[in-house]
């Protein structure tokens, strides 16, 4: 009779422990079909469901150990994230609403659902990410400086966990470099001369305390307020440079010639500085559409930063003049033949940088560029597919550095830089998150955009002709995110995301 008993309370023991089990897993499996299928309102509810059976995220793999059964592991090992994914799924539900009040009421509460997680020290990179995305949406520069506070405590101990299942490619693209901001970067030196201290040399000086960390003798961001008068001093060269340092002097004015508009460097002197040598196998495509048939999109500013960059690229970065091609105020065919024109130029593994100032869109989750004639941002016949202009370049083997400043608003849920390309050698970057706008800033008298006088702000603190685009990306996502003083800075107002790569290193130059 004991042994009966014994056996009956063990079976319905198993049978209790098994229903719970497929409850919660039933659940949270639904809610990731949900999230796949973007049915954000269902997919959000089926989280919170199957959270309300098994209420906590677990970072590790969850081993199913039924009675009297063999131990399994849940999902290949996968993390149970309800919580995030509840968080996650409100955050795209958010980007896809329209009515502002509406929006805004749900990004604070899903903002309080990705705090909660942070307050039970569950610090995942993708927390993180998408709170700075919603903080930055909700113009909360407070909190954003709070949680970059956050983040610089917490270091190299964001090691939590999520469900990366839930995510896009291009999140976990972004989410895998964003993860911690430090507070000062290392620089990369390979070719560092032997009498230089190296980034990682242990400290002798006995007046240093143990907490102290080492700095960069010339870190720009380091530096104390500057006036915009002032030039910022260069970097070491973290590429192939080994030239002298040379102390820089007072910046002499240049100018445009023709009928680009003119634009005052304010930080280049070739004199000074010394010739950054060319290389004749990069390549660059400057697209600058300031003008649209749609009213009030297309960004007024956009010729203003392609004199600058161009002017930036030939005396900073080793590009010659007639290996940059700019294209202003251009239709969709004008800018594939301008495209079709330079890639019959590019070497067999050559590098090419395309930079588009201009509208983007995203349809039926392809990206396309607008040309000037384009009347509606859902008419993808007047507009240039993003892989077609890849495929461009890709058909000479070249690597492609791409850089998209772009206004990010929500179409039916998407918006441009959701497509991620498969194959070819690509690093892709977008000027700032999805669902907010670029801007501008003035410098030296003119308009120009945030994200491009950052970029060529950054180009001139390497000073090389060949950059490492995650370094280079880095500096850059640091001096707009956060930034400094005056206008080579947008403090927390634009938030770019970190490069999209495909089939290419972090370390690789452009």
């Amino acid at each position: 009779m004991n042994l009966s008993r014994t056996i009956l309370a063990t079976a319905l023991l198993a049978s209790s422990w098994s229903a719970q089990a497929q409850a919660w897993s039933d659940l949270y499996q639904k809610a990731t079909e949900a999230l796949r299928e973007e049915r954000w309102v269902e997919s959000r509810n089926l989280f919170k469901e199957a959270a309300s059976r098994r209420a906590e995220d677990f970072s590790g793999p969850t081993l199913l150990n039924r009675p009297g059964q063999p131990e399994r592991v849940w999902r290949n090992g996968a993390s149970y994230s309800p919580n995030f994914g509840a968080a996650y799924a409100g955050y795209r539900l958010a980007l896809k609403l329209t009515e502002e009040a509406e929006r805004t009421a749900l990004l604070k509460e899903v903002a309080a659902e990705f705090q909660t997680l942070i307050g039970k020290e569950q610090h995942s990179r993708a927390t993180f990410y998408f709170l700075g995305n919603i903080l930055a949406l909700l113009g909360d520069k407070d909190g954003q400086q709070n949680l970059t506070t956050k983040e610089r405590e917490i270091g190299s101990a964001m090691t939590w966990k999520i469900d990366e299942e839930l995510l896009t490619a291009e999140e976990r693209a972004q989410i895998s470099g964003v993860a911690i901001v430090p507070e000062t970067k290392p620089e990369v030196q390979p070719e560092a001369k032997p009498e230089d201290k190296p980034a990682d040399e242990p400290k002798t000086e006995p007046e240093k305390k143990p907490e102290d960390k080492p700095q960069p003798e010339t870190k720009p961001e380091t530096k104390p307020e500057q006036k915009p008068e002032d030039k910022p001093k260069p970097v070491k060269n973290p590429t192939t440079d080994d030239r002298p340092p040379v102390q820089p002097k007072q910046p002499k004015p240049r100018a445009q010639s023709g009928n680009q508009t003119t634009v005052d460097a304010g930080f280049f002197d070739p004199a000074n500085l010394g010739e950054v040598p060319k290389l004749t196998t990069k390549y660059a495509l400057i697209i600058s559409n300031s003008q649209s048939a749609i009213p009030g999109v297309a960004p007024s500013w956009a010729a203003n930063d392609a004199a600058l960059l161009k002017e930036t690229l030939v005396g900073v970065a080793g590009y010659v003049e007639e290996n940059i091609v700019v294209v202003s105020d251009a239709t969709a065919g004008e800018i594939l033949t301008a495209a079709q024109a330079l890639a019959e130029r590019v070497p067999e593994g050559g590098k090419v940088l395309l930079y588009f100032t201009g509208v983007g869109a995203n349809l039926d989750g392809r990206d396309y560029l607008a040309g000037r004639d384009t009347a509606s941002t859902t008419d993808a016949s007047t507009m240039v597919p993003k892989l077609g202009l890849y495929q461009v370049f890709m058909s000479r083997g070249a690597e492609i550095f791409a850089f998209f400043q772009v206004s990010r608003p929500l179409l039916n849920g998407r918006y441009f830089g959701q497509e991620v390309p498969q194959v070819g050698a690509i690093a892709q970057m977008n000027a700032t998150i999805p669902g907010a706008s670029v801007q501008s800033v003035t410098r030296n008298g003119r308009e120009v955009g945030m994200f491009t006088n950052a970029f060529s702000l950054v180009l001139n603190e390497f000073r090389s002709n060949r950059i490492p685009i995650m370094e280079f990306a880095w500096q850059l996502f640091d001096r707009i995110k956060r930034g400094s003083s005056g206008s080579a800075s947008g403090g927390a107002t634009q938030v770019p995301t970190l490069p999209t790569l495909t089939t290419i290193a972090q370390d690789a130059r452009f």
